[in-house]
């Protein structure tokens, strides 16, 4: 399950415009004042256990269940850490009545049922519930984690290397982490984290675990959360009632408030810590960096001044954002500073800056500085309308009918004590009307701290970098200096005021054009004077999706035109282009222009081995715009060197290299199989940029895109026709014909070889990692017809449901030690030379041997055995909900049509799919199986570091 501790943290850097602050309080009885929205049925039972029940009326005919525990990792004592996670792990597995494998087995899809842990709160979710027998599994499951867990030590046991391998695929041996872990070591959170986290993980002693569940597993603090399509309130209230009200008996109850009172009078903190996670001679030698603007008094806020307050902080938050990202718009940067507030937010902001080459005292100096001049002039006028206007925006934007919107209300309601109202939405749409910037830039300057003794510090450092070598005094000495630097008032960049110049538009005619034959259904074809050839498909309003437009442009040359010398200047050229901009403008002209025009669409060119083209996701408002700069990719590209200088620091910055082994495992398969449709862009990292040349990847860029004649451009979506075909004419019929310097068709017939021989292949990680990566891939041949869609949906199915047995059988119930994730999927890809079966999970080495030995169980079952008929059934329905959900969906029919045009694939109706689906037999997936795995597979191991921690 989700170890919400790491995700909640990351998430506060991560948010978007306006996801909500959260406003991490405790329970205060003032909050009754305001009284719940009527909405909602709540109560509380005789054992302290609190029910909520919301109806929505989506029409889903679907609830979501959940179970609220008011504790968290803040709650753990020093010998617990890592243990409210563990208890969440074996909650699942220990219920003497019902356990997730056995709702699995009745019928819950894997990820259905789950939960997650965070500092404050634990939360067991059971979602899309929507029989009366679902409804009674999943009461069921909730009443045997209150009440019958059998906390046995095998169930212990076998959950440790669960528990490791989650951390390990989750980041948990990252810098990020780590910080997580000095913050809350600072602030007094939770336990503090072991020196050898993996030994502690394999040999933590049981009483801790049990001690934690029989603390804070208590009904007084939990709330039972129903939401969705409920239809009898009054009957679903008397099952709550009578499921769970059952007593438990508990001594000393322990109250979950936390109090920080011993760090808010705490002296300036300084920690400085060097990140042993990390091979030798790493290319990551990244510096993280926080500062934290203590605030050395709780805000006691109440009722309606918790909503004010949120408000506030969001705003501040994203405006603080949006001025560190435009500080940061300059080519080649060192550092990237993300603002947040600490977990709980009345202890204040903090700064997380990440400085990727340099020592840091320029970052910090710029960063304060901008502090400085927030807390002398504040935010303008203009930031503070338009940030007030984005927020209506999307609050208009949330939708009070979905699940999800009541759900993150009621948790907030219950865990923090934050008010639920009546008619929310009017109210925050009234309290941010009335909100006045002095108000704002007031709670501004309360909340910037500037001052060399008024910020805490935390680094963490590479081992030997030189940073771990400056004193408390150097760095508070850089604050210092940074407060006697001038600051004037903002002043905001300008922005470009067109994206294309009037002379060029006026210049573009109307251009000739051809309707041709159009051999698939509802859609039409033309053909411009150039050769582009437009494909439309109009599907209405009542498409999923179809609000927007899809467009999906494609040209059969790809990476494979060009020599194996010239191969990562062609794969990197498209992202070098992108990065440098189009038309004269860089790629921070264009954000502040599309934000100005209020573009939100997205256009991506792209390249891969087999062909390159451009992708576009947008409204019919912004179809004009979009075509505008696809006209620009292909006709004006930027050639800039310090743009190529910022790509290739990207590309090998702290956040790539997290991606250096796995990308270069997947290019190492890749290349070993001989199958370049494998993981497009997943490529050795380091290789690639060093082998990368501006002028030739500009050149082959340049080839690509300069003639449009072999393009084949594809429009999905609710428009007009007429419109979409004038401003094709008008902007792709203008595109010239220019001759490439050499013509190739990638879609070229594959050559059916022999097959590659099966072998161990071990591969040496380039960072650090903590577990071993293991992909075996069983590869066979295929048909002899390469376009064959019926047995591409016996792979699916195979792929799928191989898939949740090995879920089943090493995950959930395993009683050696299973592993936390493994995954099983097909490669589909129409230009595939031969059918992949990928089976890929990490494990400590130890139980490497084991756990493979495991996945041929679940391999060898297929091949020998009929499929479970309930299994059976119940993954036909899932297939047949599926292309019913596709059957209208812009991407799916985008993709389709494109496989019909590249490749060649003959046109299958989703009846005719549904009508083969229903044909199926669990005697075709058998032979399907024995055909697809038959041959021994290769077994790609990437060895992990064994290192212990320090």
């Amino acid at each position: 399950m989700k170890n919400q501790t790491i995700k909640h943290t990351i998430s506060l850097f991560l948010y978007t415009i306006f996801i909500w602050v959260p406003i991490i309080m405790y329970p205060s009885v003032q909050q009754d004042k305001i009284g719940l929205d009527p909405g909602i049925r709540k109560g509380e039972l005789s054992n302290g256990l609190t029910y909520y029940i919301k109806p929505t009326g989506s029409g889903s005919s679907e609830m979501e269940i959940r179970l609220l525990i008011r504790a968290g990792s803040a709650n753990q004592d020093p010998d617990q850490y890592e243990l409210d996670h563990f208890i969440e792990h074996i909650a699942f597995k220990a219920g003497r009545n019902m356990t997730i494998a056995k709702a699995h087995d009745a019928g819950f899809d894997i990820g259905q049922i789950n939960g997650n842990t965070s500092f404050d709160f634990s939360n067991y979710l059971i979602q899309k519930v929507g029989t009366d027998k679902e409804r009674r599994i999943a009461f069921q499951l909730l009443q045997d984690i209150i009440w019958d867990l059998d906390l046995k030590k095998e169930y212990i046991d076998s959950e440790r290397s669960v528990i490791l391998n989650e951390i390990v695929t989750r980041g948990g041996f990252d810098a990020k982490s780590i910080l997580v872990g000095m913050e809350s070591a600072m602030l007094g959170r939770g336990a503090q984290r072991p020196k050898d986290y993996a030994d502690y993980i394999h040999s933590f002693p049981y009483e801790p675990l049990l001690r934690y569940y029989n603390d804070w597993y208590r009904p007084d603090l939990m709330a039972i959360v129903v939401v969705g399509d409920i239809r009898d309130i009054g009957a679903l209230e008397k099952e709550i009632t009578d499921k769970f009200s059952r007593s438990k008996k508990v001594r000393d109850p322990r109250s979950p408030n936390k109090d920080y009172s011993d760090y808010r009078n705490s002296s300036p903190q300084f920690i400085s810590k060097e990140l042993t996670y990390m091979k030798e001679g790493s290319k990551n030698q990244a510096v993280n960096l926080r500062l934290y603007m203590r605030q050395g008094k709780d805000s006691e806020e109440q009722g309606l001044e918790v909503l004010q307050n949120e408000q506030k902080r969001s705003l501040l938050l994203t405006m603080l954002m949006d001025r560190f990202k435009t500080d940061n718009e300059v080519y080649a940067s060192t550092y990237k500073v993300f603002p947040g507030y600490s977990i709980p937010s009345s202890l204040g902001l903090f700064l997380r800056i990440r400085i990727e080459g340099g020592l840091g005292k320029e970052a910090i100096l710029k960063s304060m500085r901008l502090l400085r001049q927030l807390k002398v002039y504040g935010f303008t006028a203009q930031e503070f309308e338009e940030c007030k206007r984005k927020y209506l925006v999307a609050l208009n934007k949330k939708d009070t009918t979905k699940v999800a919107y009541w759900m993150d209300d009621i948790l907030d309601n219950f865990i923090y004590g934050k008010v639920l109202p009546p008619n929310k939405k009017s109210i925050l749409r009234n309290l941010i009307n009335d909100l006045t910037l002095e108000e704002l830039n007031n709670f501004v300057t309360e909340g910037i701290k500037t001052g060399p003794r008024e910020i805490d510090i935390l680094m963490l450092a590479p081992s030997g970098h030189p940073v771990l070598s400056y004193s408390e005094n150097t760095v508070r000495g850089w604050i210092a200096e940074a407060s006697k630097l001038p600051v004037r008032m903002y002043s905001p960049p300008i922005s470009p005021t067109a994206l294309m110049p009037l002379s060029i538009q006026k210049g573009l005619k109307t251009t000739s054009i051809l309707k041709t034959a159009h051999p698939i259904p509802k859609t039409t074809e033309y053909v411009l004077g150039n050769g582009v050839r437009i494909v439309m498909n109009p599907l209405g309003p009542n498409t999923q999706k179809a609000a927007g437009i899809s467009l999906h442009g494609f040209t059969p040359k790809g990476i494979s035109c060009y020599p194996k010398t010239d191969y990562f200047s062609a794969l990197n050229s498209v992202e070098i282009v992108k990065n440098s901009g189009v038309g004269g403008l860089n790629k921070f002209d264009l954000k502040r222009l599309f934000s100005e025009k209020g573009f939100g669409g997205k256009v991506m060119p792209y390249i891969n081995y087999n062909e390159a083209g451009i992708t576009g996701y947008l409204s019919v408002e912004d179809l004009e715009m979009a075509l505008k700069l696809v006209y620009l990719y292909f006709m004006e590209p930027n050639k800039n060197s310090l743009a190529f200088k910022d790509w290739k620091l990207n590309a090998t910055s702290s956040i790539a290299m997290k991606k250096a082994n796995e990308s270069d495992f997947m290019g190492d398969i890749k290349s070993i199989l001989g199958d370049y449709t494998l993981f497009p862009n997943r490529e050795n990292i380091l290789e690639g940029v060093s082998k990368t040349n501006l002028d030739r990847a500009y050149e082959i860029y340049r080839d690509i895109f300069g003639s449009p004649t072999n393009f084949t451009f594809v429009f999905i979506g609710d428009f007009s026709e007429e419109k979409v075909l004038a401003l094709s004419r008008k902007y792709l019929g203008n595109l010239p014909i220019v001759e490439q310097s050499k013509k190739c068709d990638s879609s070229i017939a594959i050559k059916q070889g022999s097959l590659p021989s099966p072998r161990s292949i071990h591969l040496s990680p380039q960072e650090y990692i903590k577990a071993s990566k293991v992909k075996l891939v069983h590869v066979s041949n295929r048909n002899s017809d390469n376009s064959d869609w019926k047995e591409d949906i016996k792979i699916r199915l195979l792929a799928w449901m191989m898939d949740f047995s090995a879920k089943q059988h090493l995950r959930f119930n395993s009683k050696e030690g299973g592993l936390y994730d493994i995954s099983l999927t097909s490669n589909l890809d129409p230009m595939r030379p031969f059918n992949e079966i990928f089976i890929e999970f990490s494990c400590h080495p130890e139980n490497m041997d084991r756990l493979i030995n495991d996945t041929r169980q679940v391999v060898e079952h297929y091949k020998n055995n009929l499929v479970d008929p309930g299994l059976w059934e119940r993954f036909i329905k899932n297939m047949m909900e599926y292309s019913e959900n596709e059957i209208q969906n812009n991407k799916w029919i985008s993709k389709k049509i494109h496989a019909f045009y590249r490749y060649g694939e003959p046109w299958s109706s989703i009846e005719d799919e549904q009508k083969f689906i229903k044909s199926l037999s669990p005697e075709d997936i058998k032979n399907t199986a024995q055909n697809l795995l038959t041959v021994k597979p290769f077994q790609f191991i990437m060895l992990s570091d064994q290192m212990g921690d320090r």
